[in-house]
């Protein structure tokens, strides 16, 4: 679970896999709130 008080938002991640990484899973997802600091990482 990651919490953006900023942004009024939270990301869960529920999986019945061992071999599941949310760490990973979140990492990906949670760029789609995060428009403007993934173009800013690209260029970089």
């Amino acid at each position: 679970m990651r919490i953006y008080p900023e942004l009024g938002i939270a990301t869960v991640a529920i999986s019945n896999d061992t071999e599941f990484n949310a760490r990973t899973f979140l990492n990906e997802t949670d760029v789609e709130f995060f428009p403007s600091e993934i173009s800013r990482q690209s260029a970089e």
